[in-house]
């Protein structure tokens, strides 16, 4: 992704449609309502996301809840990321709690703290 894409920012409350962006940040509370396409997602305090999520890096500091699946690049959690679907992310840096119902897969992955999952597939540490 170049910078064909718009950029994106939300501060203070804020909810926005799915589509493909550049940069997403999201200060506060957010919600994306469609699937999301971004060539990066940084969250900084609670996000909601109604769909799927493919960023080549997201960065979740605070509270996070999807209801898709999420996948890209590179993923950090400072805080809590609920998944109902599956998490596909090649680097994972989880200093909290991942959850993700639908399994995660990545090739490495630190953790300080946790990750629970419905199922495991193929995850290095």
């Amino acid at each position: 992704m170049g910078n064909e894409f718009k950029d994106l920012k939300i501060n203070g409350i804020g909810q926005v449609a799915g589509g493909v962006y550049g940069k997403i940040v999201a200060d506060g509370l957010a919600t994306l309502n469609g699937e999301v396409v971004c060539e990066s997602l940084t969250a900084n305090g609670t996000l909601k996301v109604k769909e799927s999520v493919e960023a080549g890096k997201f960065r979740m500091n605070g509270t996070g809840n999807a209801s898709g699946s999420i996948r890209g690049g590179e993923l950090r959690v400072d805080g809590m990321l609920k998944v109902d679907g599956s998490v596909k992310y090649d680097e994972m840096d989880i200093n909290g709690m991942l959850t993700a119902t639908g399994g995660i897969t990545g090739e490495n992955a630190k953790v300080d703290g946790g990750m629970k999952t419905g199922k495991m597939q193929s995850l290095s540490a």
